[in-house]
């Protein structure tokens, strides 16, 4: 972070992420979280950052994506059995697992999130940006219809 002079703009906060999370923030992230949980679970963690960011700020989730391709290398069939692998592991041990960009659209609709835009990352996964469009704590049981049809645009 201070490489990139962001230390002043930057908090790092351990808590617990199933209760309410410190308040204010522009950008709340979710890095590779979202698939060691059920639906249910994954739901609650999006709301909670949802609840913290209020209206209009977003949520960052970087997940490996379902039906993603991420490179077409000699590795590649390895990479996806991998994945696969990987995959039924946390299906069976916590009923999480990856989802396709629209499932986990619908989860974050739920949330009271909209989807903004996702971006294939170069080494792999997708950073998927949500917006907060209901007033934090509204206590909805759903959330806005979800627009999973979006460009996907590499960064970098």
């Amino acid at each position: 972070m201070a490489d990139q002079g962001l230390t002043d703009r930057t908090d790092v906060v351990v808590a617990d992420m199933f209760s309410a999370l410190p308040p204010g923030g522009d950008v709340y992230l979710l890095s590779r979280v979202i698939a060691d949980w059920n639906d249910e679970h994954a739901t609650v963690l999006l709301r909670r950052c949802a609840e913290a960011a209020g209206a209009g700020n977003r949520v960052l989730v970087a997940e490996r994506l379902m039906g993603e391709d991420t490179h077409d290398s000699p590795t590649a069939s390895v990479d996806r059995r991998v994945a696969t692998a990987h995959d039924l592991r946390m299906l069976v041990l916590t009923g999480g697992g990856k989802r396709t960009l629209a499932h986990l659209g619908d989860l974050a609709a739920r949330a009271g999130l909209t989807l903004g835009s996702c971006s294939l990352l170069p080494a792999g996964g997708s950073i998927v940006e949500f917006r907060v469009v209901e007033p934090a704590g509204s206590g909805a049981a759903d959330g806005p219809a979800s627009t999973t049809e979006r460009i996907r645009e590499p960064l970098g």
